[in-house]
């Protein structure tokens, strides 16, 4: 078949045609947006809920470690806390692949420490090509996180310690996860 010259009607209906189709795009993009932040929002909400209600120790981490699942990627994951006296850290709550591990100390160093001592979030996309100067801590199976996302756990203006969610997949969060 030969290749037909389009009349600028048709142009111009065409065109007309991709607006519309690139609204209702962008609307269905941000009508889920609406709604993943939304359920979001309500489990953060249910956590929140629960933990006041919690007096147990244990029973806090296991669920923050459960509200954090129901959020992001959690394959592996930490809580541990500052001890300003002996200036270290201890994993208070350590599980990998569901698997939980016993409390260790750690010096004031490595990529919690970054955190607690800079008070700031961090995020490694993929450990493989860390070329930050901060060491690893490792716990768990053979295998390798890839990645590392770690906050500040914070009590008004003091930090306490930090959380730690990782990941076997590389670039496994995004900045709504932070």
């Amino acid at each position: 078949q030969l290749a037909r010259n389009f009349s600028p009607h048709e142009m111009q209906l065409a065109e007309s045609l991709a607006n519309q189709a690139a609204a209702a795009i962008e609307n269905a993009r941000l009508f889920a947006a609406a709604t993943r932040h939304a359920e979001r929002l309500t489990i953060l909400h249910h956590a929140s809920r629960d933990l006041s209600r919690l007096q147990n120790l244990d029973e806090v981490y296991v669920a923050i470690y459960d509200a954090v699942g129901q959020l992001m990627p959690n394959e592996a994951f930490a809580i541990a806390l500052l001890d300003e006296e002996r200036n270290d850290i201890e994993a208070v709550y350590m599980i990998d692949r569901g698997v939980r591990y016993s409390s260790r100390r750690f010096p004031l160093e490595g990529m919690s420490g970054r955190v607690v001592t800079s008070r700031q979030p961090l995020y490694v996309p993929d450990l493989a090509q860390l070329d930050l100067p901060l060491s690893k801590i490792r716990f768990g199976g053979e295998e390798h996180v890839r990645s590392w996302l770690g906050v500040p756990l914070m009590v008004g203006e003091r930090v306490i310690g930090v959380l730690s969610t990782q990941s076997y997949k590389q670039h496994a969060f995004d900045a709504d996860d932070q």
